[in-house]
């Protein structure tokens, strides 16, 4: 009785539950993000940058369905890490191949990171992850000012 009590109470490491609903929600976020930019990137013309940027979202669903089977085999806390570092490589890909998303994804990205590294990392990761969104997140608006030749 005991050991159930501490389990379900362990706010250090998170619930079982809450990182299997976490990691599933990462997914769904993933997945939907990515259709909606495949969606966007059939509509222009097929060229080489095209192909390369269909090939990434995929392969960003591709990592979604990774995090639910990881999920579903008990393995959320891996799950959500490879999901935190798909997100915010999304959110890059996202600055580096459209124009004018910059604004818009770079905050989206960084708030579900920030929900990430608060409500699925156990303490001892939370610096290390925090620095790692603080580091996408400044490659974000670097990429933007760089500003790519080949934006669509």
């Amino acid at each position: 009785m005991n050991e159930m009590k501490q389990t379900s109470t362990n706010l250090d490491t998170g619930t079982p539950q809450r990182n299997f609903l976490g990691a599933i929600t990462l997914s769904v976020i993933l997945t939907l993000l990515s259709a909606y930019f495949i969606s966007v990137l059939v509509k222009q013309p097929q060229t080489t940058i095209v192909y390369v940027a269909l090939a990434i979202f995929i392969s960003m669903i591709v990592a979604a369905g990774a995090g639910i089977v990881l999920a579903l085999r008990g393995r959320q806390m891996l799950s959500v890490k490879i999901l935190f570092f798909a997100i915010n490589l999304l959110g890059i890909a996202t600055i580096g191949l459209f124009v004018g998303r910059a604004v818009t994804a770079s905050i989206s990205v960084l708030i579900v990171s920030i929900m990430t590294i608060a409500w699925q990392l156990p303490n001892n990761l939370k610096r290390s992850y925090s620095l790692y969104a603080a580091g996408f997140f400044a490659s974000m608006w670097a990429i933007n000012w760089m500003d790519p030749f080949w934006r669509i």
